[in-house]
């Protein structure tokens, strides 16, 4: 399983867009009503796996995408749903990972640990 850190890096009228930094994932562009359903502030978890390698079990905001063409560095893979449309995977991550032409993505919102604090919960 893959798993990504991505900051938000800015806004429109309809989508949110995040961004994984260090490369290994393409820009991620969330519709707003699922920014707000799932209640996300300025990062969120991608985790990609094969169908057949279940993510462990959490909420989130889980679809499969389906490999659709490469460019000169990544893999897009378009969503069966159309919510999300597409995620570019890194062909070396993929090659590395063995990513086939179907995978699983799940998007959940980065619990800040001093939000969790403030709250009273235990961390």
């Amino acid at each position: 399983m893959l798993q990504f850190t991505l900051r938000r890096k800015k806004s429109t009228a309809n989508t949110v867009c995040f961004r994984d930094y260090r490369d290994r994932i393409g820009k991620v562009y969330i519709p707003n009503e699922l920014v707000e359903e799932l209640g996300i502030n300025r990062e969120i978890v991608v985790e990609i796996a094969e169908p057949s390698r279940a993510l462990p079990g959490g909420k989130g905001y889980t679809s499969r995408f389906y490999r659709c063409r490469e460019t000169l560095k990544k893999i897009r893979y378009d969503e069966e749903t159309d919510v999300i449309k597409a995620v570019y995977v890194c062909k070396r991550l993929a090659q590395d990972e063995e990513l086939g032409d179907e995978i699983v993505v799940r998007i959940l919102p980065v619990t800040d640990p001093a939000e969790n604090h403030k709250a009273g919960a235990v961390v």
